[in-house]
């Protein structure tokens, strides 16, 4: 229940209604606490009379933390989802352009000129020549080095330092001063004694309940249908819905529970840029070299 609503409910408590209610033979607390209930009566302690109130003259109580009582329903939502799937299949590309090959008639190179050859006898070998070798001088015997060292001398120590340090003398102590003087009388206390009357103890105010009720289960059950195979052109469909165009990873699951047409393959799974196949006179092509033609890719097809 909002602020609002309890404001509004309140106000049908006013205070006209209980000044009527007060007049209709209800007693006041300002009439019986001035002992004007019986003229000329005493008051007697706890025969003070309890006001009734009427139940839609109370006001309405403004609980902020409400016992919060949550219920789902026992039902189930039972919910059809359609799950629909078309194929897009892309027109037949532009035929790639023929190789044709042009075999030129055979040419027969001319003859070469002779070959002159001419035979000389071999040359006379040179003798080697006879090496005689001195043996060395005998090498001096070597000297290792020595190292000497001379002690130096005993310098004694510089004299020693002498500091001397003069206290000053210490000033007379002063005579200790005692003085006596006299306090006043401490104030009397006299103590007040009050007895209270016993404390009202109203009623609790009542804790408001808010049922709040969870959504129910929803049981979904999912319907395929086939849309079928539209031949649909690439570039015009990416220029219509190029913002919003998806990767095929991103796909919903749900695309997996289709088949793929017999005879199709997914683009995902296909190379658009695929080597043509080869029709014709597929034979004539192992007479030329295809790596230096630049047709490399097709000796697959050529073997």
């Amino acid at each position: 229940m909002s602020a609002s609503g309890i404001a509004s409910a309140s106000g049908v408590v006013s205070g006209s209604a209980v000044a009527s209610a007060s007049a209709s033979g209800v007693v006041s607390a300002s009439a019986v606490a001035s002992g004007s209930v019986v003229a000329g009566s005493v008051y007697v302690p706890g025969s003070r009379p309890i006001p009734i109130v009427p139940a839609e003259q109370h006001i309405l109580n403004v609980d902020p933390a409400p016992i919060l009582i949550r219920r789902k329903p026992a039902a189930r939502v039972q919910h059809i989802q359609n799950v629909s799937l078309k194929f897009l299949k892309p027109p037949l590309p532009a035929q790639p352009g023929d190789i044709t090959i042009t075999q030129e008639p055979d040419v027969q190179a001319p003859p070469a000129p002779p070959l002159h050859i001419t035979q000389k006898p071999p040359l006379p070998l040179t003798p080697a020549p006879i090496v005689v070798r001195e043996r060395p001088p005998k090498p001096p015997t070597p000297i290792a080095p020595r190292s000497i060292v001379i002690p130096g001398k005993v310098i004694p120590p510089p004299p020693r330092k002498v500091i001397v340090e003069r206290l000053p003398q210490l000033p007379p102590k002063p005579r200790d001063i005692i003085v006596e003087r006299w306090l006043g009388y401490q104030r009397r206390t006299r103590r007040v004694n009050f007895i209270p009357a016993p404390a009202l103890i109203p009623h609790p105010a009542p804790k408001n309940v808010l049922i709040q009720w969870d959504s129910p289960d929803v049981d979904v059950r999912q319907v395929y249908h086939f849309l079928g195979v539209q031949i649909v052109c690439p570039v015009q469909y990416a220029a219509t819905f190029g913002a919003t165009l998806v990767d095929a990873s991103q796909l919903p699951r749900e695309v997996a529970n289709f088949a793929t047409p017999a005879g199709e393959t997914l683009a995902v799974n296909s190379n658009s840029d695929m080597i043509p196949a080869l029709t014709g006179a597929v034979a004539s092509l192992r007479l030329i070299n295809l790596a230096c033609n630049g047709l490399a890719e097709y000796a697959p097809q050529v073997c």
